[in-house]
């Protein structure tokens, strides 16, 4: 199968006109005002802020679903060294008042974010504009995507506060969620796996993987370790044989595997798939986001585990896989503007970079982004 390296979903020119080249370096490393959140969330995905009881059970971890090898032998490849690696047992602690929230979408239209931004540039009659997601997700009907499994790798960032400051005026640490999962585009729970990365101040960051299934707060991997600069396999599924909802996680740097599976929701609207770069909710709030940088997402792909078929990919429409559903680039905004975008790089790539107030501290001047 020959396959596009950019698919036409995403107007990458006017991406740029929006969000800024892709990010360099500082000039300047010594506040921040990350501005009010945009959009508040109806109180319809709002999290029960009541403590956790273990509402849903733990199921046994398992293997991810095989990827096809056929449109994805690198991906297939990585699912075949995962009886090589040295699996980890693993122990599940939830995180209460932590919450990977669906879509949250903004109260002003992309015409007036483009306007705000300098440009009013339509960059794509499919971009989605978020509060707290960023990447890409492919939507359909309701029940398409009961037996999809989600797959990404990623090169895992380091993080710190913008550039030109190393005190967040709030007190509060930066958060960059990195996941890949089913819902939450157009419903109101969302069944994901991913890894997660928390730094203080200029303090080095914590990295470590996280399962959900929301409204239920996060519940934390671990021992898992992850290093920045290591390079992540992340899959997420929901097995309808066992009715429950997995991730796994290998890491290709430390030759280290687990996986782990709760209870699937009793709601599952499997409408949609996504890859995101996302700030979570924190203690009833949206969290800053971290300053990444950049986060290469490869390997990204969604099929049916039953058939083999493919759904689609962050930058590869369903059409060209012979499939049905819609691709949404998202960008990520505040107050000022946007702060986290994808640049498609291959049908299966997208490099993830933050900007604006993310990037670059308010009143401080740093390099250009290129």
């Amino acid at each position: 199968m020959r396959l596009p390296s950019i698919t036409a979903a995403f107007n990458v020119a006017a991406l740029v006109t929006v969000c800024g080249t892709l990010p360099t370096q500082a000039a300047d490393s010594s506040s921040r005002n990350p501005g009010s959140v945009v959009g508040a969330f109806p109180s319809s995905v709002m999290p029960n802020a009541t403590p956790l009881n273990l509402p849903h059970t733990f199921a046994p971890g398992e293997l991810p679903p095989e990827p096809p090898a056929a449109v994805h032998p690198k991906l297939h490849d990585a699912w075949q060294n995962i009886p090589k690696a040295h699996h980890i047992t693993p122990h599940l602690e939830p995180h209460n008042g932590v919450f990977h929230a669906p879509l949250n979408k903004p109260n002003m239209s992309a015409e007036a974010i483009s306007r705000r931004n300098g440009s009013e540039t339509d960059i794509s009659a499919t971009t989605f504009f978020s509060s707290n997601w960023s990447g890409a997700a492919i939507a359909a009907d309701v029940k398409k995507y009961r037996r999809a499994a989600v797959a990404m790798t990623v090169l895992v960032p380091t993080q710190s506060p913008p550039f030109g400051s190393c005190v967040d005026p709030t007190g509060k640490a930066n958060y960059t969620a990195i996941w890949t999962g089913i819902d939450g585009f157009s419903s109101n729970t969302v069944e994901q796996a991913g890894i997660q990365i928390v730094s203080f101040a200029c303090n080095s960051p914590s990295v470590g993987p996280f399962i959900e299934t929301y409204p239920n707060p996060e519940i934390a991997v671990s021992p898992f370790p992850i290093s920045p600069g290591d390079t992540v396999d992340i899959w997420s599924w929901v097995n309808r044989a066992t009715r429950a909802t997995c991730g796994a996680w290998q890491n290709r740097s430390k030759q280290e595997y687990t996986s782990a599976c709760l209870t699937a929701p009793e709601s599952f609207s499997a409408d949609s798939v996504e890859w995101v770069v996302e700030r979570p909710l924190v203690g009833g709030g949206l969290a800053p986001l971290g300053n990444y940088v950049q986060i290469p997402i490869s390997d990204g792909v969604s099929w049916d585990y039953q058939n083999g078929s493919i759904f689609g990919a962050p930058a590869g429409d369903p059409s060209i896989f012979g499939n049905t559903g819609t691709l949404y680039p998202i960008i990520m905004i505040d107050a000022s503007g946007p702060i986290s975008a994808g640049s498609p790089r291959w049908w299966d790539v997208l490099l993830m970079f933050d900007t604006g107030t993310a990037y670059c501290a308010a009143g401080k001047t740093c390099l250009a982004q290129q």
